[in-house]
């Protein structure tokens, strides 16, 4: 898996169009692409669903993500991140944003 001192740039940090997936993308040291992907995980509202108020029957709905991954883009390989993995490694990108503060308190 690749380590936050291989990150050379960090690109961007985005929801997905496709309901509501994140992705923090960024290259390493030999120019590949990466993301911290962490997919959203969607339902259909079923007719007796009496806990969505506001929707109907048939529309998605965002229910969860499923665990964080880190994808090479180009070879679409993953390496599956616990959740804990993954808020420390976004902490430490962090600094590589532009405009981001010198330190977060």
């Amino acid at each position: 898996m690749i380590r936050v001192e291989e990150v050379r740039d960090l690109t961007s940090v985005e929801m997905i169009r496709d309901g509501g997936s994140l992705a923090a993308s960024f290259t390493d040291h030999h120019d590949e692409r990466h993301w911290l992907f962490i997919k959203v995980e969607r339902a259909k509202v079923k007719h007796d669903d009496s806990t969505r108020p506001g929707f109907e029957t048939g529309d998605s709905v965002r229910i969860g993500y499923n665990s964080p991954v880190i994808l090479n883009r180009s070879t679409n390989e993953q390496a599956p991140l616990s959740w804990k993995q993954a808020r420390t490694f976004l902490r430490e990108l962090r600094p590589l944003l532009p405009g981001a503060p010198e330190s977060s308190a």
